[in-house]
Formats: structure tokens, C-alpha cells, sequence
């Protein structure tokens, strides 16, 4: 995004300098004009275009000073969005498909269909299976399509989905968060007590304690929460 603004300002700068006012302000809207058309027109999905005329956004390209700049911000969210939905599907395991199937997104608090997502604000990208936090925490995705035994991934699909977010749409903030669903999972039993290290590097083992501390957000009657693609426009 930033880049195409700068390869729009150099070329205007070359094409104006060697004119005077009024004529340079003219030629330097209509070229800013012709290459925001020439570079949307590249897009397979048409972002939010923002304006700023020397700072003040909204302004018409026709108000720029002599020498000023006009800068566009290209607001994409409802794409990257898409994006991740589609690859956190191809990223799933699959057994009977209702994980795979489970992915959604939210825009201001509420799910939102794919084609209703908004190009700016916070975007989350999660998924409601109850085993969705242990998934992305702990089964090995080639436990699902073989058999093989589990074993820890190094990054679950939301974690590889921020990295594949910051690959591909470098003008994006993506972040990965645990959050709390209305009617999601509430955890149910009791949690399970883990020995601690018997030796003096051990808190738990200073403290006289055998077992390590349970986690609030394991403890039975807790809502779960869930791994989300957190995305914003930077």
C-alpha cells in the first residue's frame, strides 16, 4: 500500500517540476487520478480508498498546493480477510469436515458472511469447535489424515495464518489472541493437577507444594477461549 503511494508521488514530482501554479496543481490531481485508476484496476477485489490531500483526509485532489501531496490509503481488510478464511480451511484437518466447516468471521463484535466484511476496523477470524483451542495448541494436523501419533506443532493454523497475513499483505497488523465466544464451551470436570519439579528451581516445590498451580483458564465452570486471527488496518 505504502509503496504504491510512493511510486504516485515520485512520478507526479518529476511531472510537475518544471511547471508553474496553477498549471502544476491541475496536472498534479490529474495524474494522481490516473494512477489510482490504473492501480485499482490491477485489483481483483476493489479495496476502501482513502484520500489525503497535504494531511487533510477527504480532500478533493483539485485543492493540492503547489508542491503539496496527495495520498491515497488503500483499506483491503474485507481481501485479507478472505484470504485467511480460505487458508485456515485449507489448513484444517479432516475428519468429518465439521471443523473445517466451523471457521467464521467477526466484524464489531458479530459474525459477519464473507461478503459482508468490512474494509476497516478490527477483523476476527476464528473457529467455535469446542477442540479448537487444543487443536491449535497440541494435535499434530497429520494425526487427523493418517493416524500417526500426535505430537506438538510448532505453530498451530491461526499462529501460521498471522505469518502468512504478514507475508502476503505487508500494510496489515495481524495478531493472534485467545477470545471468549458468546455461547461458547464452558469447561466442565477439574482440571488436571501436574507434579511439580521436585528441586529448588521449582516455586511450587519452594513453597511445599507437590503439584504445580491450576490455571484459571482451565478451572471448571470457566468459559474457553478461543485462538483468533486478529486483524487491523495499520
Amino acid at each position: 500500500m505504502a509503496r504504491s503511494t510512493a511510486a504516485f508521488e515520485r512520478v507526479i514530482n518529476v511531472a510537475v517540476a518544471r511547471l508553474k501554479p496553477p498549471e502544476a496543481q491541475k496536472r498534479h490531481a490529474e495524474i494522481a487520478r490516473k494512477g489510482l485508476v490504473e492501480h485499482l484496476a490491477q485489483s481483483k477485489t476493489p479495496p476502501q480508498v482513502v484520500t489525503f490531500v497535504d494531511g487533510r483526509k477527504g480532500a478533493s485532489e483539485d485543492s493540492v498546493k503547489f508542491g503539496g501531496v496527495i495520498r491515497y490509503e488503500f483499506h483491503r481488510l474485507a481481501e485479507v480477510a478472505a484470504f485467511a478464511l480460505r487458508r485456515a480451511q485449507e489448513l484444517s484437518p479432516v475428519d468429518s469436515g465439521a471443523y473445517k466447516d466451523a471457521w467464521f468471521v467477526m466484524a464489531g463484535g458479530k459474525q459477519v458472511p464473507a461478503e459482508g466484511v468490512p474494509n476497516t476496523g478490527e477483523i476476527v477470524v476464528t473457529n467455535d469447535k469446542p477442540y479448537h483451542r487444543k487443536l491449535e495448541m497440541t494435535v499434530n494436523a497429520n494425526h487427523w489424515r493418517t493416524g500417526k501419533a500426535m505430537a506438538r506443532l510448532p505453530a498451530g493454523i491461526v499462529e501460521r495464518l498471522r505469518q502468512e497475513v504478514f507475508r502476503q499483505f505487508p500494510g496489515v497488523y495481524a495478531s493472534v489472541d485467545f477470545i471468549t465466544l458468546q455461547g461458547g464451551y464452558v469447561l466442565k470436570g477439574r482440571s488436571q493437577l501436574r507434579l511439580a519439579k521436585q528441586n529448588r528451581q521449582s516455586s511450587a516445590y519452594r513453597a511445599g507444594r507437590k503439584h504445580l498451580a491450576t490455571r484459571k483458564d482451565t478451572a471448571a465452570g470457566q468459559q474457553m477461549t478461543y485462538p483468533a486471527l486478529i486483524l487491523r488496518s495499520e
